[in-house]
């Protein structure tokens, strides 16, 4: 039994070094890691440490390799990057948790030049301009944020990324509200996005300076719509139904955030 124990242990400390040492070479080029390669498995001689979940701890990795100077971001002249996203999903929720997290990370400017699904398998490829690649350690943290992980990096070369992610327990960046909570909304810098669960109805209220005209949107937790409410009118309350399966509420003005520059309160009804 001991015996059998031990082999066990034995195997998966032979197949999880393996696997980091996959990752490594994926993420920093074949080249880089033949000559490196006595340097890495140095560094990452605890590989257990690099693991988070079950899977590889991107934030880790990269950050050692950092440390190391194994990584290398920076052009010697801004130059056009070539980044590809794939992931099993939904392709909706996908592209908003990625469209944050470049954005809350610098890059807000990007043109997609491809996007592809096939069967649950879905490819989004994009364009961008930079004097920099994305630093994988500071992505993976934003999409960490979100519950997103990276389950595999590939460096094609300096201006050619590819990302493979995991997005099953996603979720997008918003405000959390319980049934019967009444909270104030500040100054809007985007749409607001409020994550709801078990109620029927909400309140919105306006501050008695501002002029709302409401556009509220309602998704289901693939972000798929599921009802909008649009008023080209001012109003200063709106009390909503929420249709069946809503996990999302978008709340915005129909003409410009300015009109709620002062906020907007809000209450769920069970």
């Amino acid at each position: 039994m001991v015996r059998i124990l031990f082999s066990i242990l034995l195997l998966f400390s032979i197949m999880t070094a393996s696997e980091l040492s996959d990752k490594v070479r994926n993420l920093i080029g074949r080249d880089t890691y033949l000559v490196q390669k006595k340097l890495i498995s140095i560094i990452f001689k605890n590989q257990n440490g690099y693991y988070k979940n079950g899977k590889p701890d991107f934030v880790k990795i990269t950050s050692k390799l950092k440390q190391n100077g194994l990584l290398n971001f920076y052009f010697k002249k801004p130059m056009e990057m070539e980044i590809t996203f794939k992931t099993k999903g939904e392709p909706l929720l996908f592209l908003k948790v990625i469209n944050e997290s470049l954005h809350d990370i610098g890059y807000g400017f990007f043109i997609t030049k491809r996007a592809k699904r096939s069967n649950e398998d879905f490819e989004w490829v994009i364009s961008l301009k930079s004097e920099s690649a994305i630093d994988p350690e500071i992505f993976a943290k934003e999409l960490q944020k979100r519950d997103v992980y990276i389950d595999n990096i590939y460096k094609k070369d300096l201006t050619h990324w590819e990302y493979d992610i995991d997005i099953y327990n996603a979720h997008v960046a918003s405000i959390k509200v319980k049934t019967g909570e009444k909270i104030s909304l500040t100054k809007p810098m985007d749409d607001y996005w409020l994550d709801i669960s078990n109620s029927s109805s909400i309140d919105i209220r306006s501050n008695i300076h501002d002029i709302w005209h409401p556009y509220v949107v309602f998704y289901d937790s693939y972000l798929h719509m599921i009802g909008h409410i649009v008023k080209k009118s001012k109003s200063k309350e709106e009390r909503l139904q929420i249709p069946p399966n809503t996990k999302y509420i978008k709340i915005s003005d129909y003409y410009s955030l300015s009109n709620i520059k002062r906020g907007l309160t809000i209450q769920l009804y069970p």
